[in-house]
């Protein structure tokens, strides 16, 4: 349809000659030309028009009706012509045409203020209709997903409506007959899925095809390199989805329709449905466009009309802005509560209503306006500077729990006293946060069996609060009492031991009638204690419970056969304590030192005075089924009058075990099964031996435990903290419930303080509460003629055979999971990194390990083997007896299988052997018995291998509390011998770096309850485990 398109050149022969165009464009014109195309721009009708890009396309034709298609683009910055084409004869040679200097005189219009030349497409981006395309695109984009369009031909012409899916229509596009006649094609791409094809087609069909009409597309050479590239990939920029979109087409048009000017403008706001219409006039008064935009985009339409001055006198906005702020408050629960308010339009309000809540202001808020139907809108205007927005929003009010308030006021305490539009109480910003006192005073009133009577005020130097007002504030949940800018936190640990009083014990004048548990936590967790007594019997009886005294002598245990060692003995009056006072607790004795025997003194004392309870005297002791013969040989040895009957196996019955005998002995897991009747029975004592193994929460085994009762409960257990404190929390909720608080409050003042930041005081603090219901002693201690223990970590280094499989498991399993433990984004695979360890750690011990079945421990080389194979001849060869323990039933049975090749006789315990009694017997008295194999799961507990003087840990356990269970099995009371302990480690592996991680995390149990902490698995840290997984 155009002639060829021609670059056009500056003309030097031109002259200065064109009207309002200035020189450097007629020069690319002769005089005859120039003049002939400004007559031409004076009668002629241009029409058809399409621009982007500073290019531009038209219809230009002259009084008779005759129109030729023009296109031209110009430079951006000069406006001089870059190139041109035209329909018309002329232009079918190399130069240009009267219609070309016609068609730039109708694109370059001068600026009435400055007299610059402007372009159609700078007049149009300036325009309101521009931004209507701006806006549309950014809040729909450019589908019509959620919209329809809606031809109607009626009185208004075609209508072109837009609907949301509840049927609101958002936008009407009414441009007019002629308008319809010259682009109708640029919307019939888009709204032809919504008409009546056939009517529409009859009614404007031949508009489509006529032959004057140009291509509204763009040329591709409009387009920048980068775009062309990108659009050979099949896709487009963000500049071409622009002005694809339909709001850009719409606009385009619209803007064409109302002239250079934009057309007028009207805005209507409805108060009562909050509601904005927009609608533009053409020249002629007709509507060309309405917009009815959604409820949480009017602010952006009116900051838009707004700042391109059309707003008019529709709408008022004010022209005083209104300031905003923040009020910073205390709410009842002690919780900091931060408001985000704006200034009170009404200027006759008192201070106390200057400001108002902006959350009750969401119906009145349009973007950056607040609408008032007595004032109008107003803009809001910033008062306070930068602010974090964690706290600081403007829609919605933030509550800071009371924990963090101190944290906060100390960080920006400055900028909010120094802020504008910061409202904020001063005892606020200088508040100072008591979360101790100085002393505490008791008054000593009453000592009973049912509890002691208790006046209890807090001294926090210059002022003294009495117990009740912080119990009050902490039941209400009010964590802050305020006594002018002093802050006391009610919430503190030394608070904490409140929490379990009922209204009950609450007397009047500030007194309290408390348990003696209850009285010891409170010694406990109050360090600065001023007593006074009511009288000097009752200063005795409390002396007495503090110093863990049982009342009255402690009864005889003739009874009992042997005769108990000093520190036993000492245990026993402990255990006699617990019982008279209603207690219970842990004995917490080294593995070896006989806390089966300090239980059944207990027992015989308990028989040898009468019952507490009322009915039947029983006992029950519960543990783990390997030691279930252990427990009734020791009692029939040395305690037959506590006729002892195990209640375990098919065979159970509950009646003659509850009607002839005064001792039952069951497993955990009977205890599980037979719950319901063992819980409908309170036992005088019950004792859990090897508590820990119990210490999950979440086990039934743990709940069905906590449904037993008794006067008094015993846990034994060498190892009260494996892992975490929790563990010992965990123990204590079974014999004291309740004792250490919470779980949340325990976590927040011990766990947390403990285990993340060592915090020494939290530790001490602890150690104190447990104290009276926990007794630990350790063999060196208590043991001076026990032999010594000489502990050796052997060192070897992996075999050609080893390094291959190793470095194999490193780099095609191992790889993969360091990626994935690097990214902290993702979750911990704890299941196959524990899977991939496990490879290595059998590769360590030996490679056959990972070949089923085989017991060849000749196929394969292993440096660690050899180094076992020369400790087992040197220590046999010596006339020794040797206990060596694995993790591996397939690394004992390929032990065995080179024992049985050599001929020496040994005996094994592993998680499938039924008579081990049998088997320790044999080890113990049998001297060509020389070698004990045994799983470090199945023979850790209740069996006694004193038979052995060297002990061999042929690989790490994760928990180091389980080796040193298995060497006490050997290095106990009955061992008359030195013990040689060997744990063999391979040098550069994994099991180097487990000895060293375990070796770093030793830190709680010696400042607790005298015991080492070792962490499992799932304790160490990320990076910890990628050092376990590289070679």
């Amino acid at each position: 349809m155009f002639g060829k398109v021609i670059q056009l050149k500056k003309n030097a022969s031109g002259g200065c000659r064109g009207g309002e165009l200035p020189a450097e464009i007629t020069r690319q014109f002769n005089s005859e030309v120039l003049d002939k195309g400004l007559r031409l721009a004076e009668s002629s009708r241009i029409s058809h028009i399409n621009f982007g890009r500073e290019s531009y396309f038209g219809l230009v034709s002259d009084s008779s009706g005759k129109g030729v298609n023009v296109h031209i683009s110009l430079d951006p910055d000069t406006k001089v012509l870059s190139r041109a084409a035209c329909g018309c004869f002329r232009s079918s040679t190399r130069s240009y045409c009267h219609h070309i200097v016609s068609f730039v005189r109708y694109i370059l219009k001068p600026d009435p203020e400055t007299g610059r030349l402007r372009t159609l497409d700078e007049d149009f981006h300036d325009s309101f209709w521009y931004e209507i395309s701006s806006f549309g695109f950014k809040n729909f984009g450019d589908s019509l997903m959620g919209f329809r369009a809606q031809v109607n031909h009626g009185g208004e012409g075609l209508r072109i409506g837009f609907f949301d899916r509840n049927e609101n229509e958002i936008l009407a596009f009414m441009p007019g007959e002629r308008m319809v006649e010259e682009f109708l094609h640029e919307f019939f791409d888009i709204i032809r899925r919504d008409i009546d094809s056939t009517l529409f087609r009859r009614m404007y069909g031949r508009k489509l095809k006529d032959p004057n009409v140009p291509s509204l597309r763009r040329r591709p050479w409009q387009y920048s390199d980068s775009e062309h590239d990108i659009n050979r990939r099949g896709l487009k920029s963000v500049r071409q989805h622009v002005e694809d979109s339909i709001w850009h087409r719409i606009a385009k048009v619209g803007f064409l329709v109302c002239g250079r000017d934009g057309g007028t403008f009207h805005f209507r706001f409805m108060d009562h449905k909050h509601e904005l219409g927009v609608e533009v006039l053409d020249n002629d008064e007709s509507v060309v466009l309405k917009l009815v935009p959604p409820r949480h985009l009017i602010g952006a339409v009116i900051e838009m009309a707004d700042k391109k001055g059309i707003i008019g006198k529709d709408i008022f906005i004010h022209p005083h802005p209104l300031g905003t702020g923040y009020r910073i408050d205390m709410t009842e629960s002690s919780a900091l509560r931060i408001t985000p308010v704006v200034e009170n339009p009404d200027v006759e309000v008192g201070p106390s209503h200057a400001y108002l809540d902006r959350t009750k202001l969401e119906q009145q808020l349009f973007g950056p306006y607040y609408y008032f139907p007595e004032w109008g809108f107003f803009r809001i205007a910033v008062n306070v500077g930068s602010l974090p927005a964690e706290y600081f929003s403007s829609q919605k009010r933030t509550l800071i729990p009371a924990e963090k308030i101190s944290a906060f006021l100390q960080e920006y305490g400055k900028i909010l006293k120094s802020e504008p539009g910061i409202f904020i109480e001063e005892n606020l910003v200088n508040h100072q946060t008591l979360d101790n006192y100085e002393r505490v005073a008791v008054h000593h009133r009453e000592f009973s069996d049912d509890g002691v009577t208790l006046e209890i005020n807090y001294d926090f130097g210059d002022f003294k609060v009495p117990f009740i007002d912080i119990f009050r504030a902490r039941r209400a949940k009010k964590r802050f009492l305020v006594h002018e800018d002093k802050w006391i936190d009610t919430l503190a640990v030394e608070f904490a031991w409140m929490d379990g009083l009922d209204d009950k014990a609450l007397g009047e004048d500030n007194s309290l009638k408390i348990g003696r548990t209850e009285y010891l936590r409170f010694l406990a967790l109050h360090e600065r204690v001023d007593k006074n007594f009511s009288s000097a019997r009752v200063r005795e009886w409390f002396s007495e419970l503090e110093m863990l005294k049982p009342p009255g002598r402690i009864p005889s245990i003739r009874a009992m056969k042997g005769k108990l060692r000093p520190y036993q003995r000492n245990g026993f009056g402990w255990l006699w304590f617990l019982y008279e006072n209603n207690f219970s607790g842990l004995l917490c004795d080294d593995m070896g030192l006989g806390k089966t025997h300090q239980v059944m003194a207990l027992m015989t004392g308990i028989l040898y005075r009468q019952a507490k309870s009322s009915g039947k005297l029983r006992f029950l002791v519960v543990c783990p089924t390997t030691v279930l013969s252990h427990w009734k040989d020791k009692v029939m040895e040395y305690c037959p009058h506590l006729d002892p009957y195990i209640y375990h196996g098919t065979d159970r019955s509950f009646k003659e075990a509850f009607e002839d005998h005064l001792l039952i002995i069951t497993s955990y897991g009977i205890a599980l099964r037979d719950v319901e009747m063992l819980a409908e029975f309170r036992f005088e004592l019950i004792v859990l031996d090897e508590i820990q193994a119990i210490k999950n929460k979440s086990t039934k085994t743990y709940a069905a435990v906590r449904a037993l009762e008794s006067v008094c409960t015993i846990g034994l257990t060498g190892t009260p903290i494996e892992n975490s404190v929790t563990d010992l929390k965990s123990l204590f909720d079974v014999i004291l419930p309740g004792y250490l608080m919470a779980d949340s409050l325990f976590d927040t003042h011990f766990r947390q303080r403990i285990e993340e930041y060592s915090d020494s005081g939290a530790k001490e603090k602890l150690s104190r509460m447990i104290q009276p219901f926990t007794l630990r002693r350790k063999k060196d201690q208590v043991l001076t003629e026990l032999p010594p223990k000489i502990e050796d970590v052997r060192r070897c280094t992996l075999s050609e055979d080893q390094i291959r499989f190793y470095r194999d498991v490193v780099e095609n399993q191992g790889r993969t999971l360091v990626q994935k433990l690097k990214d902290p984004g993702q979750n911990v695979p704890y299941m196959h990194v524990f899977a991939v360890l496990n490879y290595l750690k059998q590769i360590c011990n030996h490679p056959s390990l990972l070949e089923g079945e085989s017991k060849d421990y000749g196929k394969y080389s292993s440096g660690k083997w050899d180094l076992f194979v020369e400790l087992l001849d040197e220590s046999l060869g010596s006339g020794q007896k040797v206990v060596v323990f694995s993790q591996y039933v397939k690394m004992l049975e390929l032990i065995e299988s080179y024992l049985r090749d050599k001929g020496i006789e040994f005996a094994t315990i592993k998680g499938h052997t039924r008579n081990r009694a049998e088997a320790v017997r044999r080890f113990n008295n049998d001297p060509k018995c020389m070698v004990f194999s045994a799983s470090l799961r199945a023979s850790g507990l209740g069996i006694d291998l004193t038979g052995g003087s060297v002990v061999i840990h042929y690989d790490r356990w994760w928990n180091s509390a389980r080796e040193e269970q298995a060497t006490d099995r050997v290095h106990r009371i009955g061992q008359c011998r030195g013990v040689h302990v060997f744990k063999l480690v391979s040098e550069n592996t994994l099991e180097e770096k487990i000895d060293t991680i375990i070796s770093r995390k030793r830190r709680l149990m010696d400042s607790i309850v005298r015991q080492d902490d070792k962490l499992l698995l799932k304790h160490f840290s990320r990076q910890e485990l990628i050092e376990l997984m590289t070679f």
